[in-house]
């Protein structure tokens, strides 16, 4: 379809679409994009979804296939980029580019347990010239926002290919990044070789790289919630029992508190709950039991052994764990 019917942050400048994938050498060098388009097709064009198949040629590989699904009611784009890499133990990198049109851009990344805003919200003396990402990464300005999950390509750079630049520093490799700063573009640097190693130094043979698209409201504080969903989707299991489903419990108020883990304790005497905040600000909740009726409650470690007795209602802290042991 024409992409001018996608909301704003994902559209990308045209030439653009297809020069997503970028080869280079050492330090970014002699970057190379995909060079022709060989087919596209139809995948599937259901009731639920579409998704459309782009197989190209790119430089380092044998193809680059690109699995684009649209969803009918829901706003969200994923990306199945299939690389079948050919042997090479020359110096290069491998990158995904996102160029999204927001304007005055602040970049979030995702991090376990919080989130980190390049440059603001770092030390002195951090990289700034990559960044390890859990799940994703956002970008919002005035009057957009979107966020792109990465779940399983944990390094990213924001606004330029400047991963390697220390190695401008050819006698001690000291040249890194002084300053960072947000911006609406951003690299996945899935692959390099750039560091010595005890292990081959190329990486050949198909692999797979996943992306999640999804835009947000301006100002909004749902990105942990969304790239959860993403990286934890929700797991249908078919069963022939008809026995009525009774919830074992709820957690009352507006907030956006997740159950992470529940399962039996090990000495089998009750249940073991995990409960994750995924707002960045403090929350009160409390329990409402259904058909889990607990005599006793207490906060507990992760080898299950009590820290201190609890009440049904709580407080959790900002994108904060607190685990439960429910007898």
């Amino acid at each position: 379809g024409d992409h001018r019917a996608l909301p704003r942050p994902l559209r990308w400048q045209r030439h653009m679409w297809f020069r997503d994938r970028i080869y280079t050498g050492r330090n970014a060098s002699s970057p190379q994009y995909v060079t022709k388009v060989r087919s596209i097709e139809r995948l599937n064009d259901g009731l639920v979804s579409t998704t459309l198949r782009v197989t190209s040629e790119a430089p380092g590989c044998y193809s680059l296939v690109s699995d684009i699904t649209l969803y009918k009611n829901s706003n969200r784009v994923d990306i199945r980029n299939i690389v079948d890499k050919i042997d090479n133990r020359s110096k290069e990198s491998v990158r995904f580019a996102f160029p999204f049109s927001i304007k005055n851009a602040e970049t979030v990344i995702d991090l376990p347990f919080g989130e980190i805003r390049p440059e603001r919200e770092q030390l002195t003396g951090a990289n700034k010239n990559f960044y390890s990402v859990n799940n994703g990464v956002s970008i919002s300005g005035m009057r957009q926002n979107v966020l792109l999950t990465t779940v399983g390509t944990p390094i990213l750079e924001v606004g330029g290919m400047q991963g390697e630049a220390w190695m401008s520093d050819t006698r001690e490799f000291l040249d890194w990044s002084r300053f960072a700063s947000s911006s609406s573009t951003i690299y996945s640097w899935v692959m390099n070789n750039s560091w010595g190693t005890n292990y081959k130094a190329s990486q050949s043979g198909k692999t797979e790289f996943r992306y999640s698209i999804i835009p947000l409201q301006p100002y909004s504080h749902v990105a942990k919630q969304r790239v959860l969903e993403v990286a934890q989707p929700l797991v249908t299991i078919v069963s022939d029992d008809a026995k009525p489903y009774n919830t074992l419990f709820s957690v009352s108020g507006n907030n956006k508190i997740a159950v992470s883990t529940i399962r039996p304790s090990k000495d089998q005497k009750g249940y073991v709950v995990r409960l994750t905040n995924l707002s960045p600000q403090s929350v009160q909740s409390s329990f409402e039991w259904g058909a889990l009726k607990p005599t006793e409650i207490s906060e507990c470690d992760n080898e299950e052994r009590s820290i201190k007795p609890a009440t049904n209602s709580f407080w959790m802290k900002p994108y904060g764990t607190t685990t439960w042991k429910i007898e």
